[in-house]
């Protein structure tokens, strides 16, 4: 029987020789690696960041409220008020919900808010909140009737002269607001010093009470809660003593402490750690 000889194949050879041709072309048109921007502080190798989208920024959704708030308070203008997750302060008016400050917001100061809380009001529309900021102070912040930019009142770390002594800031209570416009804060000091301060418009802070005054027969020590102030900036103040005992008191510029109630060792009632709120009529 006859087998004809196959003849060799070659097909398999000229592919592989196309492919190793095609492949060192390729190699040769291939465009440059994009070259990666180094870090700024002078990193090589990495990628610099950018901020794509942070709290905020507008987003493309209508906004809903829940049925929570962490605090309000009422305005000529509207209803104030921040919500739970304490992003925003809000206004609510007649033409609808305004925002007036928020989570990331840099404000004029420099500053960045992180969280606002406890937002007050006062009879020409002034309103002071509270806010946590980016760089772990906390502050008290002030936004006029005309609704500008959130305007810094005090600051944790800050310093401020009661009369004898620059002292430091370490701990604020929320805020009031008087008819004025004027912010009435419960401060701490590192010092070990409690003093209950009024921030009006332009003008130097003033010592309202503070630890050592004399309240009666008594000596002021601390403070139990957030003081109170009224729309003629009359200001109450729950008010631990010296002696062990408590108090509620009022004061007004230029007059010595008024004791509405005060409860002295050794009864064992006291006055709770609650703020006080204050008429117009001074009650």
């Amino acid at each position: 029987m006859y087998t004809p000889r196959r003849k060799p194949f070659r097909r398999p050879l000229f592919a592989l020789a196309l492919c190793l041709v095609l492949s060192a072309s390729a190699r040769g048109q291939q465009p440059d690696a994009p070259q990666r921007e180094a870090r700024p502080y002078g990193g090589s190798g990495d990628l610099a960041g950018r901020v794509a989208v942070r709290s905020g920024d507008p987003a493309p959704v209508t906004a809903r409220f829940g049925s929570a708030y962490d605090s309000v308070a009422v305005a000529p203008d509207g209803l104030a008020f921040i919500d739970r997750a304490q992003t925003a302060l809000f206004l609510k008016g007649v033409e609808g919900v305004r925002t007036l400050a928020y989570t990331g917001e840099e404000t004029p100061g420099g500053a960045r808010l992180a969280g606002l809380s406890r937002v007050a009001a006062g009879g020409d529309g002034t309103l002071a909140f509270v806010a946590d900021l980016a760089d772990s102070r906390q502050g008290i912040y002030r936004i006029d009737p005309l609704r500008a930019a959130p305007e810094e009142v005090v600051t944790t770390g800050s310093t401020l002269d009661p009369g004898d002594g620059e002292l430091t800031v370490a701990a604020l209570y929320e805020p009031a607001v008087d008819g004025q416009g004027a912010v009435v804060a419960g401060i701490q000091f590192f010092e070990g010093t409690t003093a209950v301060v009024r921030f009006a418009r332009s003008s130097a802070p003033e010592i309202v009470l503070r630890t050592g005054d004399a309240i009666g027969a008594e000596v002021f020590s601390t403070l139990l809660a957030a003081p109170a102030v009224n729309a003629s900036g009359r200001v109450a103040v729950s008010a631990a003593l010296e002696s062990g005992g408590t108090a509620v008191v009022t004061l007004a510029a230029g007059e010595p402490p008024a004791v509405l109630f005060m409860l002295l060792p050794p009864q064992s009632s006291f006055v709770a750690h609650t703020s006080p709120a204050i008429g117009d009529g001074g009650q």
